[in-house]
């Protein structure tokens, strides 16, 4: 059975994600890292947001989440968003600027701002932070950074093989839309019924290696958010 992600704040750690998909990845992260590699984490509650454009200051994004009353019990605030085509920083300045307008609407100052993508800071005892995937650099999304701890076995050259076939047969000279999402579809789907199509779902049934070093800094900005909140 899926588990379900309420949008109501039930918790003091709040990670907020771009969609379901995410929401499934980084539960499985989570619980890697606690059960895996021993880490002592607080009781995170991770929040789909609805996709990239939710993280706008509306009531149906970041505001719908500031302007819940049990937002003031929330000690750890976290986003993760996809750069996509743009630069990281881009995608980091536009949800920064889209936090700070709806704490100023509900005129909330107690939170401090991240300066960049990937750093946490803290301030009278609230952390925040904003990860940018898939490396907080370069353009790109969740499964290129899942991609990256794959790309190097040898069953991954038949997928690049496969999107290239694919591609000359349609008589494409032009790239594919979303090409990791591409990728990432036509590696679950060598697993068969044994793994999800979904890279969230699939991250549950060990298709990606946690201990991989692309996760380190994914993990060390979760360890920095949740590791020393009560």
């Amino acid at each position: 059975m899926k588990r379900a992600f309420p949008r109501n704040i039930q918790k003091q750690c709040l990670l907020l994600v771009e969609g379901i998909d995410e929401c499934h990845f980084f539960d499985a992260m989570l619980e890697y890292m606690v059960q895996t590699e021993r880490m002592k984490m607080a009781d995170v509650q991770i929040i789909d947001v609805g996709g990239k454009d939710k993280f706008g200051s509306d009531a149906e994004g970041i505001d719908g989440i500031i302007q819940q009353d049990a937002f003031v019990n929330v000690l750890s605030l976290g986003f993760v968003r996809d750069a996509e085509d743009k630069p990281a920083r881009s995608a980091f300045d536009s949800l920064k600027n889209s936090f700070a307008d709806a704490l100023k609407n509900r005129a909330i100052t107690v939170w401090p701002l991240s300066i960049a993508p990937g750093r946490v800071v803290s301030r009278d005892n609230r952390k925040f932070g904003v990860f940018i995937m898939p490396n907080n650099n370069d353009g790109g999304m969740l499964e290129d950074l899942c991609l990256s701890a794959v790309g190097e076995r040898k069953e991954f050259e038949c997928v690049v093989a496969f999107m290239e076939c694919v591609a000359g047969k349609r008589g494409r000279t032009d790239k594919f839309k979303h090409p990791a999402k591409r990728r990432a579809q036509a590696y679950l789907a060598a697993f068969g019924d044994q793994v999800e199509r979904s890279v969230g779902i699939a991250a549950k049934q060990k298709a990606w290696p946690f201990d991989h070093a692309c996760f380190t800094d994914l993990k060390r900005f979760i360890i920095e958010l949740f590791g020393d909140n009560p």
